[in-house]
């Protein structure tokens, strides 16, 4: 019931106890492989599982449920404001903007 992104560390202590010694690779691999075909966070296929008789999440019995995800954040409202020179030609200016940062490098009206 611990959001995934508290609950690495003790996950972390898990998987360190379950790796063979012996081609950790293939382990890794078969564990992507798992989480990738059948214990999907949308419609997990519980029945295919080869881990279901020590899952704790079908022992809940809402494997759906996991994993827990922290609500998002409300992103701040930011607000700016531009300002068009022409010229009597038509042109407009423009500056580009600092290479760092947002929009690197790009033009934009001052």
């Amino acid at each position: 019931e611990t959001p995934l992104s508290e609950a690495k560390p003790e996950i972390r202590a898990l998987v360190e106890q379950l790796v063979p010694q012996t081609r950790p690779g293939d382990f890794a691999q078969a564990m992507m492989d798992l989480g990738a075909t059948i214990c999907t966070p949308k419609r997990p296929r519980c029945m295919l599982c080869p881990v279901r008789a020590d899952c704790s999440a079908i022992l809940s019995g809402d494997p759906e449920r996991f994993p827990v995800r922290l609500p998002k954040d409300d992103k701040p409202l930011r607000k700016g404001a531009a300002f068009v020179a022409e010229r009597a030609d038509g042109a407009i200016l423009l500056r580009k903007r600092p290479e760092k940062g947002l929009l690197g490098g790009m033009t934009e009206v001052p």
